[in-house]
């Protein structure tokens, strides 16, 4: 998920108070320049100062950490914890460290499993910085990183799934849940998809699908073991009797990508072109795995072709808004994942960056509507659909309604940061001045590189004549913001290497803002 930036003319009258507050925003966090193939932060250069200094701290705890992680011992993943956690204090913003932190705790609880020990925190833990690193836009670790927690989700025992899927999966109640665990808990536990278990997993999953025909889980795991499962032998048998088939080759190679084998893919998919230059499906997977490489141009032209062949393909259009939205062509996004949506009106993802999207312009009243549509739909992303709806309607005015939606969202995940950060937000209009340090708290407790939080729990603590702790809320919010607008600075950079004008300008709207913030902390703090 992507926690975007807003400010707008209308905040003022929404946000006031004794403290002239200037907008309500939720900064993201921005990503460092990398090399996805290396791995290689590639940190500026330039003469020393101390935030250099940071960088070159946070690289080297960052190595350190990546050292522990690859002894594979339990010990290890916990020093690489320490390791990757003290690389954030450093540097708020390295996300590579949140795809480390996931595949770390997805390690461990796998380690956990064998040894006979329960893993259900772990794999918490794990699944929040995967999340975290989805938000940071990091593709290749935050694959690696998803792949890895989902892996250790399958060695968790039969009651802690129980845990998981009423905390994640609410739909997920009494007899489905119950007919599901004990014989996935018997699948997956053997290590591996064997011959012996897959038949009765999947004569179990008919039966569950039978009786429940849209039962979510069910399906699937039926999909994830019927594609793990296939047999490459027999599709190359079928290739070497029907060459010029293109199907078989177009098979193995989402198999393979399924499977993590992306080269391999990619081959499978050129050689499906080669059959068949016109195999749309092809084309929308190449683009995906450019996007995912960003190669934005080699993306935008394999789904333009794709998308010629085939104007009805909801994936490609996905893809395509998401590549739009990476541009900050925002109303060409808008339009993509409204072609998503009208193709395929159930559309989770097409819905959920629609309302992303919504809020990015400041479109308040249609994001209300995109999101109570998200929420409508009970699926993976009603508590993101809750917590942002809640957002929408405090920018409007609605106070009641936000707060109402912000708990919702917390029935659901007790833990989730943005849910309390929000309602601290409310409270602070309200001038329920210590509710409003309790939610802020929580929210940091999660993540203490939230920069808005400090920002806007520094002001709290002032207005409870807590002032120095009032001062060091603020002079740690000043610290993240001149972090965040040194990154935007590079992103800037690299905007105006790739010709896009459009998120140049959006960057320098939120740098001029990250600015604003920085003076208004100054102020409060006074002369030095």
């Amino acid at each position: 998920m992507k926690i975007v930036a807003f400010v707008h003319a209308s905040v003022k009258k929404v946000l006031t108070g004794k403290l002239k507050l200037l907008a309500l925003i939720i900064v993201p966090l921005t990503m460092m320049i990398i090399n996805c193939r290396t791995g290689k932060v590639l940190l500026p250069v330039g003469p020393a100062s101390p935030e250099k200094e940071a960088k070159i701290k946070a690289e080297d705890l960052y190595w350190r950490g990546q050292a522990e992680l690859e002894k594979f011992t339990i010990p290890g993943y916990k020093e690489a914890i320490k390791y990757f956690e003290q690389t954030l204090c450093q540097q708020p913003d390295f996300y590579q460290a949140y795809g480390r932190l996931a595949i770390a705790y997805g390690l461990w609880a796998r380690e956990r499993k064998e040894l006979g020990l329960g893993n259900l925190d772990q794999w918490v833990k794990g699944s929040f910085y995967a999340s975290r690193a989805e938000e940071l836009r990091l593709h290749q670790d935050y694959l690696k990183a998803s792949a890895l927690v989902l892996n250790s989700r399958t060695f968790i025992t039969g009651s802690e799934y129980g845990e998981i899927f009423r905390s994640y999966y609410r739909h997920l109640r009494g007899e489905p849940a119950e007919r599901l665990i004990p014989y996935l808990k018997d699948l997956f536990e053997s290590g591996s998809f064997k011959r012996g278990t897959i038949e009765p997993a999947l004569k179990n999953l008919d039966g569950v699908l039978k009786d429940i025909p849209e039962e979510p889980e069910a399906l699937l795991f039926k999909l994830l073991v019927e594609m793990m499962t296939a047999d490459d032998d027999n599709l190359k048998k079928v290739m070497s009797l029907k060459p010029e088939w293109s199907l078989p080759y177009f098979l193995l190679g989402r198999f393979q990508k399924l499977r993590g084998e992306i080269p391999e893919a990619e081959k499978w998919f050129n050689l499906t072109l080669e059959k068949n230059p016109q195999h749309p499906r092809a084309l929308t997977e190449l683009g995906e795995l450019a996007f995912l490489d960003r190669e934005y141009e080699s993306a935008e032209e394999f789904l333009r072709q794709a998308l010629a062949l085939d104007n009805e393909m909801p994936r490609a259009h996905l893809l395509s808004g998401f590549i739009n939205r990476e541009k900050g062509n925002y109303d060409e996004a808008l339009a993509d994942f409204s072609a998503v949506i009208s193709l395929c009106p159930d559309h989770e993802e097409g819905t959920y960056h629609q309302a992303l999207i919504l809020i990015e312009l400041a479109r308040w009243p249609e994001a209300v509507d995109s999101l109570t549509t998200l929420i409508k739909l009970s699926g993976s992303y009603e508590m993101f659909g809750y917590a942002l709806r809640g957002l929408s309607y405090l920018m409007l005015g609605k106070l009641t309604e936000a707060e109402a939606d912000c708990h919702q969202a917390l029935t659901i995940s007790p833990g989730y940061y943005l849910a309390h950060y929000l309602l601290g937000l409310i409270c602070f209009k309200k001038e329920d001045f210590k509710k409003a340090r309790d939610y802020f708290l929580e929210s940091l407790k999660v993540d203490k590189t939230l920069s808005d939080c400090h920002y806007y729990l520094g002001q709290t603590y002032l207005e409870l004549k807590m002032v120095k702790k009032g001062a060091e809320e603020l002079k740690r919010a000043v610290e993240l913001f001149n972090f965040e607008s040194r990154q935007i600075d590079q992103q800037i950079e690299e905007a105006l290497a790739r010709g896009w004008t459009k998120k140049v300008e959006r960057l320098a709207g939120r740098k001029k803002e990250l600015e604003a913030k920085i003076a208004y902390c100054q102020e409060l703090l006074g002369p030095k």
